[in-house]
């Protein structure tokens, strides 16, 4: 019998908090991997909502994402854009 699986195959956390994720699509033969492909990455910010991963996934994201991490992410973003918009203005300084 051949089956197909996707499934999460890795979960990374990185330092801020960041929750990286790889898909993978496997095709099944009499319970043997026949066929492989990683067919999807995706991230996931501290503060983002992950109502339509699974529940493995939901509950490492609720571990990773505390209170705290979600604010010192958020904190670290708006300087993030907040410097990104000032050098886009001004491109001069930002290149000093």
């Amino acid at each position: 019998m051949i089956t197909k699986e996707i499934v999460d195959d890795k979960i990374e956390i990185l330092e801020d908090g960041i929750i990286e994720v790889r898909e993978v699509t496997r095709i099944i033969e009499d319970g043997v991997v026949i066929s492989q492909k990683f067919t999807n990455r995706r991230i996931i910010e501290p503060g983002v909502a992950t109502t339509k991963d699974d529940s493995r996934l939901n509950r490492i994201v609720s571990a990773v994402h505390t209170p705290d991490i979600v604010s010192k992410f958020m904190i670290k973003k708006k300087d993030r854009e907040d410097r990104l918009k000032q050098e886009h203005k001004n491109p001069k300084e930002a290149k000093k």
